[in-house]
């Protein structure tokens, strides 16, 4: 018998407690129901999509354009659907992602005028959470918690575009982890997700 799984995803920016919190209810969740916790190896990835845009850029000596990039990131976020959930899908009740498919998006410095038509090529060709939990923080707090020495102009653009999302999408529910503790900010997540 096939389970009918639900897929919930973790998004904000680098700092802002989605492993902490994916990982707090992966714990909650697996008292009562078959769950999968699935931990995108950020540094991995990164660094391996990095070397690909720059092995890119070498052989045609120019930048990626916008769409290119897009298309680069979409075809990442297929490729981690097909790695780390559809072999889950109807076998567990619940499938837990601590970074989402918006994560590199948000991070690819596009222009936040272009983010809509992007935002829906990759929500509609790569996957779809039955919800995302955005944990905002303001990038100032965030750095406190992270090592990067990137400005904070380049996670405030990041905070913006997962903003957006969080406005265009309905299955985007925002939490503050700027004023929770971790234990209040949890039960503010198994509060959304009992009424989900």
């Amino acid at each position: 018998m096939n389970i009918k799984t639900k897929i919930i995803t973790f998004e904000g920016i680098r700092g802002s407690g989605k492993s902490t919190n994916a990982q707090k209810l992966y714990e909650y969740l697996s008292k009562n129901f078959k769950v999968i916790y699935s931990k995108d190896d950020k540094e991995l990835l990164d660094n391996l999509f990095n070397k690909l845009e720059r092995d890119i850029n070498k052989l045609f000596k120019s930048k990626l354009n916008k769409l290119t990039k897009m298309l680069l990131i979409a075809a990442k976020s297929r490729e981690f659907y097909e790695l780390r959930i559809n072999p889950y899908i109807g076998k567990y009740d619940y499938i837990i992602l601590d970074t989402g498919q918006f994560y590199n998006f948000c991070y690819s410095e596009v222009d936040i005028n272009d983010s809509c038509i992007i935002f829906e090529y990759i929500y509609r060709k790569t996957y779809n959470s039955d919800l995302n939990i955005l944990c905002d923080l303001l990038p100032n707090s965030a750095s406190k918690r992270f090592k990067d020495d990137r400005k904070i102009t380049y996670h405030e653009n990041a905070r913006r575009l997962f903003l957006k999302a969080a406005d265009i999408y309905p299955n985007f529910r925002i939490i503050d982890t700027g004023i929770y503790n971790e234990e209040q900010a949890h039960n503010v997540i198994v509060n959304i997700i009992d009424n989900f």
